[in-house]
């Protein structure tokens, strides 16, 4: 099998933030060329000392070690061990990956160096067109498929970029003789000045908003008004903190991007919603000013986003998993529907035995429900459980208003927040896909965004031949009625 080396990059890129601690990397200007106008640095040490970076680096432990083929298995907790920072830099900045030109810096112990040279050394012999030796160069380095290139200099650092150019520069930047960021003062330079405490720095001098958003979107707007702009997260005390600097032009565009700012600020804190927290970090943010520069923080609960990581990350085991076994296992927790829910407004079992074992265009079923009373914000759920081979899936939910004025509401079932259920591509299906529970059962739920009235609901869902599963609509007022 053909191994595509440039996977490794990515890898590295997507592992970085959740390596195990040695030294301090904070970002070291003197890495980064002077003439660089984007920057994003990850302080590694300092995620991981953080309470989310401790649940994310657990999350990612469990993660089984990549197969990139010929017999070769990276052993990621070794890997992962030995790096200290990651900084990348470059000129260009775009939409278009062709068009970036950037260059990544890593750090770390030696054995960093050890494990890369000996993996890529591997893959020269496993896949020789897929990786080649670059000469001319006063160290080892090489080209792969795919556009990126890889460089171990004398230094203690391993450094990606897109050319040979690009890595002899970089190479001389780090040893001294090229000029870097910390020896020239500049607006990114600026920029990236932070209190020791960020894990994450990304500054750009804006380019044009040209190729990067729309003409017409908020971001294209805003961008055109400032000359540059850096995001910088860290956490403090029980909170994970954001910050954005924006610097206008002058101070007439500063107090026009101000006000900007402080409108859609104003604008989300008034949002109605059921989430609290998301509510109190709507309320956290501010805007102020300093001469041109414009800032906006906000923080947000720490353990809150931990738990935001946790459901994340078990929605990926779950759509990325293997397929629950034919028999359900033995239910447990609360009975069926979860009370939890709110109101049954239906019961059924999907026992037509519709002609096939998997879906179909002729075991699609309609479930109708005649009459029921719903307000404008109120929590529907459609809870399903497994029978046998038979996975309760849902294809969509339908409202009619029994008044007979107004056209009908649907609300495809891939789009709700799902519990229990993923998301499968079925060609017949409403919009192309479906929902079906992973184990033993699940639930799809969604804000009602109708106007206050009383509705036929139409669920359509699909009832095979090889088992009888069972499904149930409930309804929770809004909170607060």
């Amino acid at each position: 099998m053909k191994i595509q080396l440039h996977r490794l990059s990515l890898l590295a890129l997507a592992a970085t933030p959740f390596l195990v601690p040695h030294a301090r990397a904070a970002l070291d200007t003197q890495v980064v060329a002077a003439d660089a106008r984007w920057l994003l640095h990850l302080d590694l040490d300092a995620l991981r000392e953080s309470a989310l970076g401790h649940e994310l680096t657990a999350a990612f432990a469990g993660m089984q070690p990549p197969d990139f083929g010929g017999g070769i298995r990276i052993d990621l907790q070794k890997l992962l061990a030995t790096a200290g920072a990651a900084t990348a830099y470059g000129v260009n900045l775009s939409k278009d990956p062709q068009a970036v030109d950037g260059t990544l810096v890593l750090r770390g112990t030696p054995d960093l160096r050890t494990i890369a040279e000996g993996l890529v050394a591997q893959m020269t012999v496993a896949s020789p067109d897929e990786v080649a030796e670059i000469a001319g160069l006063p160290f080892e380095a090489y080209e792969m498929k795919g556009g990126v290139s890889v460089a171990f200099p004398p230094e203690p650092v391993v450094i990606l970029s897109k050319s040979k150019e690009q890595l002899a520069k970089a190479r001389d930047v780090i040893r001294g003789a090229g000029a870097s960021l910390a020896q020239k003062p500049s607006a990114l330079a600026a920029l990236t000045q932070t209190d020791g405490k960020a894990f994450l720095v990304a500054a750009s001098i804006v380019p044009s908003a040209e190729g990067l958003f729309d003409a017409n979107q908020p971001q294209a707007r805003i961008l055109r008004m400032a000359n540059s702009a850096a995001l910088i997260l860290g956490e403090s005390g029980e909170m994970t903190s954001a910050q954005v600097r924006l610097v206008a032009s002058d101070a007439t565009m500063a107090d026009k991007l101000q006000k900007i700012l402080q409108g859609m600020a104003a604008i989300a804190s008034l949002a109605e919603g059921s989430d609290e927290m998301l509510n109190k970090f709507l309320q956290s943010v501010n805007v102020t000013r300093s001469a041109n520069t414009v800032n906006l923080s906000l923080a947000y609960p720490t353990a809150r986003l931990v738990e935001m990581a946790k459901g994340m990350a078990a929605d990926e085991a779950q759509a990325s998993g293997p397929e629950a076994p034919a028999r359900p296992k033995a239910l447990d927790g609360p009975p069926f529907p979860d009370a939890a829910h709110g109101t049954t407004a239906s019961l059924w079992t999907a026992d037509a035995q519709l002609g096939d074992d998997a879906p179909t265009p002729g075991n699609f079923a309609l479930h109708e429900i005649p009459s029921v009373a719903l307000e404008r914000g109120s929590i529907v759920t459609i809870s399903g459980m497994r029978d046998g081979g038979e996975h309760a899936r849902i294809d969509y939910v339908e409202f009619t208003p029994t008044s007979g004025s107004g056209a009908p509401l649907r609300q495809e079932a891939e789009y709700m927040r799902l519990e229990g259920y993923r998301i499968e591509k079925v060609d017949f299906a409403s919009g192309g896909e479906l929902v079906m529970i992973t184990d033993s059962r699940g639930s799809a739920g969604f804000v009602f965004p109708g106007a206050t009235g009383t509705y036929r609901i139409t669920v359509r869902y699909v009832d095979e031949t090889d088992g009888r599963s069972s499904f149930a609509v409930s309804v929770r007022p809004p909170s607060g009625s």
